[in-house]
């Protein structure tokens, strides 16, 4: 059966405007007039009235009701033909983030394979924000977004928090602070990290339209401060590459800290990380598919793959972060509580 007509007609009636709904369904106006064209010549009636602006006529508005139903229960039957044997093929396609899919795809892929090997899933890679408009438009089954819009036709489940930490590499802080660095860094591991105190250090970061770094960016303006940016990128690994190689101080996701080296809560030598002390935001990563479409059940399937993959992550990241954030890398705790006991004689003195 195809559906297609009805599913644009549909869009239009949510958007009551064809270039609005050209767009959103990433074709041009007069294909979806022609579209729209075609229904209302198959059942000899008028969908639309165009003046003075864009409404449904009553023909239309039953055909709302009776598109809506037959494109459920077209879903409704895929689903269950699909799901009448394992052995089946099938087809399911995910939005994620390019950098999201490197770093959890390989999990949730082997779970989900183990159980539906005849699937063939399809990655789409994009910005988040086109990912809501490929979900309504059909496009991709479901998709792990940041932040993404509440809707009353889908439903969302939080995957995890995300936070920007600091880091830097010893050798960086001793040159940047060599008469001082002890003294940093003991209150850095005791309290973290304000930006204040790094506003003359040279910035590795990420490109300005990412989230994380347009809050930092804002951050700066309104303190009246211009950042000494030394190195951009849209990818974490150089960010966190450079740090290590004591080019800079960064501001790196938390996600981005779960590489396969620190997968078994090993620290990388020689890099510091701190939490901040100011409120950049924090991020909510969501998975989300349609509220109102019947999926079949390897899609839910590889729904629950996912959420398997970022609760071993959540549980995952918890210990690598405390870790990191609590032990010198080069010295030792022993010599942090060293430089602790140092700075409080130095008090009470």
């Amino acid at each position: 059966m195809n559906t297609t007509s009805l599913r644009y007609f549909l869009v239009l009636t949510e958007e009551m405007n064809f270039s609005r709904a050209a767009q959103r369904l990433f074709i041009s106006q007069q294909a979806l007039s022609g579209h729209i064209q075609r229904l209302e010549k198959q059942y000899d009636i008028q969908l639309f009235e165009r003046k003075p602006f864009l409404k449904l006529t009553k023909a239309g508005e039953q055909m709302c009701l009776y598109a809506e139903h037959i494109i459920r229960t077209e879903q409704q039957l895929k689903s269950c033909l699909t799901d009448l044997s394992r052995e089946n093929s099938g087809k399911l396609s995910f939005g994620c983030s390019r950098s999201r899919a490197e770093l959890f795809l390989p999990d949730i892929f082997s779970k989900f394979h183990a159980q539906y090997p005849n699937i063939d899933v399809t990655v789409i890679t994009d910005i988040a924000p086109q990912f809501y408009q490929m979900l309504h438009n059909g496009k991709i089954d479901l998709y792990i977004g940041v932040d993404p819009p509440d809707a009353f036709d889908t439903l969302q489940t939080e995957l995890a928090e995300e936070r920007q930490y600091c880091i830097m590499s010893i050798d960086f802080l001793k040159r940047q602070l060599p008469n001082s660095w002890q003294d940093f860094l003991a209150q850095a591991y005791k309290s973290g990290v304000d930006l204040m105190d790094l506003q003359c250090f040279p910035f590795i970061l990420l490109n300005p339209q990412n989230r994380f770094r347009m809050a930092l960016d804002y951050y700066f303006a309104d303190k009246g401060i211009v950042p000494h940016v030394i190195f951009e990128s849209s990818l974490h690994s150089s960010v966190y590459a450079l740090c290590q190689q004591s080019y800079g101080v960064g501001l790196i996701s938390q996600m981005f800290l779960y590489q396969p080296l620190l997968r078994s809560g090993e620290t990388a030598k020689g890099i510091l990380l701190f939490p901040l002390k100011n409120d950049l935001g924090t991020h909510h990563i969501k998975l989300v598919y349609r509220r109102d479409k019947q999926l079949p059940k390897f899609t839910y399937a590889f729904a629950d793959a996912i959420k398997r993959t970022f609760f071993e992550y959540n549980h995952a990241i918890e210990g690598i972060i405390t870790k990191m954030t609590r032990e010198l890398p080069v010295f030792g705790s022993n010599t942090l509580h060293a430089i602790g006991d140092m700075n409080v004689s130095k008090q009470q003195g």
